[in-house]
């Protein structure tokens, strides 16, 4: 009776799952055998061309659809609107300080500063209303 348990043991244990367990995957035998088979100059033939072969007219074309898709079918949202403020807009003060640099600098050349001057008392009573 001990022989019967026996034989389903090893029935159990000898299965084809763990004799192919025990063997080396066929790709490594074939490393051992010829590691220059795997070598980078067997990859890619032309060691100075090593991208893939369809990669520059994949990045067309999805740079293409992006280009599409942001030029034409997306929807405008309120961060858009934000972007395309002038500067000036976005900080009333940078203008103001441009506005005396440039005065300055227009006195010194003996230019006329009047439409400079009337920009600047406009920039100062909006900021003024806007505080």
């Amino acid at each position: 009776m001990a022989s019967a348990s026996e034989n389903a043991l090893e029935k159990k244990t000898n299965t084809d799952v763990d004799t192919l367990r025990d063997k080396p995957y066929a790709f490594m035998s074939k490393m051992e055998e010829d590691p220059s088979f795997f070598s980078y100059e067997r990859t890619f033939h032309n060691r100075w061309a090593d991208t893939w072969q369809h990669q520059d007219s994949v990045m067309r074309v999805c740079l293409f659809v992006l280009v599409l898709y942001f030029m034409f079918f997306r929807e405008r949202n309120e961060l858009d609107t934000t972007v395309l403020k002038s500067l000036y807009e976005t900080f009333p003060s940078l203008e103001q300080m441009n506005l005396e640099i440039n005065i300055e600098r227009m006195r010194e050349q003996g230019l006329d500063t009047q439409a400079e001057e009337n920009r600047l008392k406009e920039v100062k009573l909006k900021l003024e209303q806007g505080k």
